[in-house]
Formats: structure tokens, C-alpha cells, sequence
């Protein structure tokens, strides 16, 4: 669980406040995965965003 605590800190000092919360989005989205909300990820990801619908990182295995 110490993952998610060192990558959401890590976003606390990005100069792109945009890529930043983008970041944070998809931390906690591995983290929602991770404790079984799978389905609200899935309605949350429809949400478009400036135009762009979110994506989880794969990089969390998800």
C-alpha cells in the first residue's frame, strides 16, 4: 500500500499541476481497483476530461 502514498507525493511537488492530477487521478483509480470498485472506475472513465477520456496507467497492472 506504500505505492500509492510515494506516487501521490511525488505529484505534490509537480510543476504541471494539470499532469499532476491526471497522475493522482489514475493513483486512485489503481487504489478504488484494488479494494473492489472496479465498476464505479469503469463509470468514472466515461467522464471525459478536456476532451480526453482518462486511462489507468498499466504501469499499476490494472
Amino acid at each position: 500500500m506504500k505505492l500509492p502514498f510515494k506516487k501521490l507525493r511525488i505529484q505534490q511537488v509537480n510543476s504541471d499541476v494539470e499532469k499532476a492530477h491526471v497522475e493522482a487521478d489514475e493513483i486512485l483509480c489503481y487504489l478504488l481497483i484494488s479494494l473492489g470498485f472496479e465498476d464505479l472506475v469503469k463509470e468514472y472513465r466515461k467522464i471525459v476530461k478536456n476532451r480526453i477520456k482518462t486511462e489507468c496507467f498499466h504501469s499499476f497492472g490494472v
